[in-house]
């Protein structure tokens, strides 16, 4: 039993949208989407940057939030599996040799 829900648990990495429009009940997220982010056994990253992002959107009036982004942070880790991803030093060494592909700072991250 043990073996058979290893097995069935799936990984995904979310982005800042996909998140806001789960949490929002959003048309524009694919109902494939929708049924992985409602599966249980199902482990979901996502970076603390999206965060980041999404408090930056609140305080400069293109984001209007019904709860607050730490609230948001809270219930996502307390009702899903994720697992949040940290920004360290080592990221900042690596992206001085990083390709730009494109300025978007988030996605760079």
């Amino acid at each position: 039993m043990i073996l058979k829900n290893i097995c069935k648990m799936k990984k995904y990495l979310l982005d800042t949208h996909t998140l806001l429009w789960f949490v929002e009940n959003n048309n524009s997220l694919s109902r494939k989407a929708k049924k992985i982010l409602l599966e249980k056994d199902n482990i979901f990253f996502i970076s603390i940057i999206t965060f980041w992002e999404l408090t930056i959107k609140v305080n400069i009036g293109k984001l209007n939030n019904k709860i607050p982004i730490n609230e948001l942070y809270n219930q996502i880790i307390k009702n899903y599996n994720t697992k949040i991803l940290l920004l360290e030093y080592i990221h900042i060494n690596v992206y001085e040799n990083l390709e730009l592909h494109h300025r978007d700072l988030k996605n760079m991250i």
